[in-house]
């Protein structure tokens, strides 16, 4: 299916026609077209003084693709129609940008070389070749309109919120001072609690010192009669053995009678049986 090409102020679509385009380096060279696809509606470019093996392929409603300027028309001979100015003062037009994109601005004087003296609506004030100049579509100022009252709407239900946001801040402060003064009040008990355990463990602590100081004395009390008693005890022990040494001694120097043994005592029995049978 054949497409038609646009129509676009300053280029004719057509083989050998002369234009601008950007190369993939984003820098902008003289070029001509070589070759035109009405199937895809695409146009073959080919940059002068280049190979044509960089020659590349371009949508006819791209961007990248503009008239040459008037410089290169000096330079390659060539004239341009200039035309009548088309824009008023303080019109609405769109107006090309750096980044080859149409925005809406407005017309604060036309300059006598055929450009436009443009202010952007961010407040941008740049002046516009008179080709980077479009009118602005009727469609588009009824949409700002009603943005422009959507907006007022918008502003009267956001100072609403706003209120809104300030009661409820205000309502959460006031709790949130409540929380503080009660945490507040909380840490003092208990501030004052921890001083007063720590007056009875001090207090506690004073009267073990001076338990422990009677304990102590009353312990090396009876550590000494202890000790007192184990030396009597040694004493006594020492004088005992002392004495059974010396019996001992008396002992083994006395003649040793040893008593009569159990077999003289059963013999003598046998002996005075013996004799009363005898008698019978």
């Amino acid at each position: 299916m054949t497409k038609h090409p646009p129509n676009r102020r300053g280029i004719s679509f057509e083989v050998g026609a002369q234009l601008e385009a950007r190369d993939r380096l984003k820098k902008w060279y003289a070029a001509h077209i070589e070759e035109i696809n009405y199937e895809e509606g695409k146009v073959l470019i080919h940059f002068k003084r280049w190979n044509h093996r960089h020659d590349e392929w371009f949508c006819w409603d791209s961007p990248y693709l503009r008239p040459l300027e008037k410089i290169q028309l000096r330079k390659e001979g060539l004239l341009e129609e200039e035309g009548p100015a088309e824009f008023h003062v303080s019109e609405q037009v769109l107006a090309c940008w750096s980044d080859c994109r149409f925005y809406p601005a407005k017309i604060i004087s036309s300059n006598k070389d055929g450009t436009y003296t443009v202010k952007f609506f961010d407040g941008v004030v740049q002046t516009v070749k008179n080709i980077h100049v479009k009118a602005y579509p009727k469609d588009k100022t009824n949409i700002t309109k009603d943005k422009l009252k959507v907006k007022k709407g918008s502003s009267l239900d956001t100072d609403k919120k706003r209120e809104k946001f300030k009661e409820q801040r205000k309502l959460t402060e006031t709790t949130s001072e409540k929380d503080e003064r009660a945490h507040s009040m909380q840490r003092r008990t208990r501030q004052s609690d921890k001083e007063k355990l720590l007056d009875v463990s001090e207090k506690t602590m004073s009267a073990e010192k001076n338990l422990g100081k009677e304990d102590k004395e009353n312990i090396e009390k009876e550590r000494e009669s202890s000790v007192e008693e184990q030396k009597v005890e040694k004493s006594e022990n020492d004088i005992t053995i002392s004495q059974a040494s010396q019996d001992n001694r008396k002992n083994r120097s006395r003649p040793h009678s040893s008593p009569p043994s159990a077999k003289t005592e059963t013999a003598a029995k046998t002996h005075q049986l013996v004799l009363a049978e005898t008698e019978t």
